[in-house]
């Protein structure tokens, strides 16, 4: 009985799993790009107007496809060279601020991992002898090693993701 319900639990969990988290990603879209986006785009709009439920809706739909075409504005803008240069120099500015860099450094590294376009962020899984000898603990294989750790190691090195409580740097195996 008890592993019955145990697999019903599992089943169920699977099927609603996508739809709660399809719900929670458009209320997170609503309320904080949707709604602060329409108080700024929709301000001469009377309160009254905004307030009304489908009104809302519709106003927050029409600021996430502006703020949207912003990003892929943003993300255009960056590929030319002026863009390269901006963001450059804000980062050489954010490198200077000691908390901001290592929140910037951190999830600068956490989106380049895991926004590998073109292949699977992870694609193996691999047991890697860390934090010390004789201590094994699981990693994914994240990528290839680029630049100057190939380049002065001489070897074939890789990338190797461990999830740890702790935020650390990136473990070259």
């Amino acid at each position: 009985m008890l592993r019955f319900l145990k697999k019903s639990f599992i089943t169920g969990l699977v099927l609603a799993l996508p739809i709660g988290i399809t719900i929670f990603f458009i209320n997170v879209l609503l309320n904080y790009i949707g709604d602060p986006a329409s108080k700024i785009l929709f301000y001469w709009m009377d309160f009254k107007i905004r307030d009304i439920f489908w009104m809302k809706v519709i106003i927050n739909t029409i600021s996430i496809v502006l703020v949207s075409f912003l990003i892929i504005a943003i993300g255009f803008i960056s590929q030319l060279f002026f863009g390269k240069f901006i963001i450059q120099l804000t980062e050489d500015v954010i490198n200077r601020l000691p908390f901001i860099r290592s929140v910037y450094k951190t999830v600068k590294q956490v989106i380049q991992t895991f926004g590998n376009t073109g292949r699977a962020a992870f694609s193996k899984t691999v047991l890697v002898e860390y934090p010390r000898p004789g201590c094994y603990a699981i990693g994914f294989l994240a990528s290839d090693t680029q630049g100057e750790v190939q380049d002065k190691t001489g070897q074939t090195v890789v990338n190797v993701f461990i999830p740890t409580a702790q935020i650390q740097q990136a473990v070259f195996y």
